[in-house]
């Protein structure tokens, strides 16, 4: 699935503990990043699914979700649309991680606010950039906001 480096992970020191929300209903893949994330110094928790997405975000706001987009039940744009139209997380940071490359899926992830569309196909180190763009973007965000 990734691909990694040797080399200890260095994310903890541009977001330290930064709070990330792993949405995906394949559970392997869940459990492969949140130990990857983990390394690399991120607070990691997972859903399998778009209602217990939903579910946590009323518990806890992450800093970013990273949600998957084709998931059966409540997919993520049904996640995406519900969390947009939710005053409590409308604003939470999203990054979309599919494995459709339909461009038509960044499109709509970008309408609803998604920072990013990342294929799963890669480089762990490329997800783990995105993911730090995602989250340094979200922080000006907020700082704007405020």
């Amino acid at each position: 699935m990734f691909r990694t480096s040797s080399r200890r992970d260095d994310a903890a020191t541009i977001c330290p503990m930064a709070s990330l929300l792993v949405v995906d209903d394949d559970a392997r893949v869940c459990d492969v990043l949140r130990r990857l994330l983990a390394r690399s110094g991120y607070a990691v928790t997972c859903a399998t699914g778009g209602e217990e997405a939903l579910a946590l975000l009323r518990e806890s706001r992450p800093d970013l979700v990273i949600l998957d987009w084709m998931m059966p039940g409540l997919d993520g744009l049904g996640v995406l649309r519900r969390m947009r139209a939710d005053p409590a997380t409308e604003r939470v940071a999203v990054m979309v991680y599919t494995a459709s490359d339909e461009p038509q899926v960044a499109r709509d992830a970008a309408a609803l606010g998604a920072l990013d569309c990342v294929p799963k196909v890669g480089r762990y180190t490329d997800l783990r950039e995105r993911i730090e763009c995602c989250l340094a973007t979200a922080t000006r965000r907020s700082a704007t906001a405020e």
